[in-house]
């Protein structure tokens, strides 16, 4: 190993040795076949077997169908995903280092990541799992900011339907919501459950929260999903139209939109779970036009990208490791040079992103992703009030600019534009940039929290819708405290 490491550059010898033998010793992912199954419109990796991924590619095709002809969607726009499968738990466990759960999506400037597995040793359960998050995925191209509760009870609701294509129709027959969290109600637990609803209408975030308080939470998601979908009562305030209303304007509680208190909801949701004795059906036309799919084998490089790209979110250390198994086989690779510079600024190591920033700019220092990625680097490591911050900023902004000439449509640095451009007291001339940014990525926390910002600088109440989005959709808490502390200064 000491000999292969020689021929690398000597600071990755040194890097690559001060890691730990432990953490080198990756589990059985990286050595499984690995491949590429692509029909077009989705693509996605996987360690599956090409019979059962071929058979999860048709049923993703079938779900998308479905659900894109459920939610209300925007013409002509589609958000970039990357998709990961992986075949066993203990593969996404090894990789990823979950805590609380066993697939995920996280939204980024550049598109969408779903990392998905089997939390069980069922077939099925790998299928609900991948639904659940691609129902997200779908929803973030709709022109609506749901509220965490509605976002996962329609996920839920969506993911659950057993869906059988017959000619070119769809038939989805919805689960029955679970009478678990002390439903049906009784006169002992009315207050109880009325508490839990109250607290899962405002959650925006399942962070730091117990199991069951996260299982009752999306019981009552789900609940509430099916209820305003398959209500047959004549109470309009509980109506699909009343609930739209409330979706497109969130100034108020749900309780205030719709004029109902507590106890009337909860009412109604114990009436609608008593009437449910069977499933809800319905019957969706599917388009039946001959899909082409392509499935390749992936390279060694190729799988540790991958396996960094899942574990980045709550693996750092993890996702670094994989990538630094890509340079020990190719110390030419920039690209991956690049990935650990913002890994290691990510997980605060200025050193160690500094030293890759520059092997990759010695490998191609013309590329414009190095250019985009120097200034962004700069960007993040600053705080807009120093005057060490401006110097920075202005050296970002002129790189950003060289890169701009060569590739226009880099939204990246056209965001980082947008950005310096704001903490450089030109809110205005920021909004030019941010809007750009926002429209190929409407949903993106970043953008929402700076366009937000930009507005309410210049005294614009629109600002706030922007900040709500930052609020509502953001997976971190970083920028759902920042959105709150400008809502806060609205006043």
């Amino acid at each position: 190993m000491i000999n292969q490491l020689s021929q690398i550059h000597p600071l990755i010898v040194a890097l690559f040795l001060s890691v730990s033998i432990a953490n080198l010793t990756f589990a059985a992912p990286e050595e499984d076949r690995w491949i590429r199954v692509d029909n077009g419109d989705v693509a996605f990796s996987t360690n599956l077997g090409e019979s059962e991924a071929l058979e999860l590619e048709r049923s993703i095709r079938l779900f998308s169908a479905f659900s894109k002809t459920f939610l209300p969607v925007r013409e002509n726009y589609s958000i970039p995903l990357e998709l990961i499968v992986f075949a066993k738990k203990a593969d996404f466990e090894d990789t990823v280092k979950p805590r609380k759960f066993a697939s995920y999506t996280n939204s980024e400037l550049d598109g969408v990541l779903i990392v998905a597995a089997p939390s069980t040793s069922k077939d099925v359960d790998l299928l609900e799992n991948l639904k659940h998050e691609l129902a997200h995925y779908h929803m973030r191209h709709t022109s609506i900011n749901y509220p965490l509760w509605y976002e996962e009870g329609m996920a839920t609701l969506l993911s659950e339907a057993s869906l059988t294509l017959i000619d070119d129709t769809i038939k989805a027959e919805f689960k029955t919501p679970k009478p678990t969290a002390s439903f049906p109600l009784k006169r002992s637990t009315k207050m109880v459950r009325k508490a839990w609803l109250v607290e899962h209408l405002k959650r925006r975030s399942l962070r730091n929260l117990n199991l069951r308080i996260i299982h009752n939470f999306y019981n009552d998601s789900h609940r509430l999903a099916n209820f305003f979908h398959f209500n047959e009562s004549d109470d309009s305030r509980f109506s699909m139209q009343a609930l739209n209303q409330y979706l497109l304007n969130q100034s108020s509680t749900l309780f205030s939109a719709l004029d109902v208190t507590p106890d009337e909801l909860i009412d109604a949701l114990w009436k609608h779970q008593s009437l449910l004795k069977t499933p809800q059906s319905l019957a969706f036309q599917a388009d039946q036009s001959e899909v082409q799919v392509i499935t390749n084998e992936l390279t060694k490089i190729e799988i540790y990208r991958a396996l960094s790209v899942a574990a980045e979110k709550t693996n750092l250390s993890g996702a670094i490791n994989h990538q630094l198994q890509i340079v020990k086989r190719d110390n030419n690779n920039h690209a991956s040079m690049l990935e650990l510079a913002r890994l290691h600024s990510l997980s605060g190591n200025s050193k160690n992103s500094d030293t890759y920033l520059s092997m990759a700019k010695k490998l191609s220092n013309r590329n414009p992703e190095i250019k985009v990625a120097e200034a962004s680097l700069l960007v993040r490591s600053c705080e807009p009030s120093t005057q060490a911050c401006a110097n920075q900023w202005k050296k970002a902004a002129g790189l950003i600019r060289e890169a701009l000439e060569s590739d226009p449509e880099n939204i990246e640095a056209i965001f980082s534009l947008g950005v310096i451009e704001l903490y450089s007291g030109q809110p205005g001339r920021a909004i030019n940039y941010l809007k750009v940014a926002e429209t190929h990525a409407p949903w993106s926390p970043r953008i929402n929290f700076h366009l937000g910002e930009a507005f309410r600088l210049l005294g614009n109440p629109i600002g706030k819708n922007y900040l709500i989005k930052a609020r509502n959709w953001s997976h971190s808490n970083v920028w759902r405290r920042l959105a709150e502390k400008s809502l806060d200064n609205y006043g």
